[in-house]
């Protein structure tokens, strides 16, 4: 019978010290307690089905720049954080199209879209949807 055998060689990997210029990007320990997240989410300025928009946009609002707000993750620990002009990542958000966002939203980064600014679009789709 023959046999075989495997010998695993430990080879040094030599590796080198990754320089990242988006630092502010990662996702840094979530500095908010669960006390002032409970709080933080109980005091934003939109709830679940409400259509939201970046802060940054102006009125008239095109279709593709407004989300409806589908949840809001309440466990403290998994949401992550990434700096005081962000907020926590915790808005789960759907496009005009019906898909929903991959990665979730700062709450910080949201206004909510008044009734006279809602564009044609997301009119017709809640008629649509209801």
């Amino acid at each position: 019978m023959i046999t075989r055998e495997i010998n695993k060689y430990n080879i040094p990997i030599q590796t080198y010290p990754i320089i990242s210029y988006f630092d502010n990007t990662k996702p840094v320990a979530n500095e908010m307690g669960k006390l002032e997240y409970a709080l933080f989410i109980r005091n934003l300025p939109f709830k679940i089905g409400d259509l939201i928009v970046p802060i940054i946009y102006l009125a008239p609002y095109y279709a593709h720049d407004v989300v409806k707000l589908i949840s809001i993750d309440e466990i403290h620990r998994l949401v992550k954080y990434l700096g005081k002009e962000i907020g926590p990542l915790c808005l789960r958000l759907e496009e005009v199209s019906g898909k929903t966002r991959p990665a979730p939203g700062g709450a910080l980064l949201y206004k909510k879209v008044d009734h006279e600014h809602i564009p044609l679009m997301w009119k017709g789709r809640d008629i649509v949807d209801v």
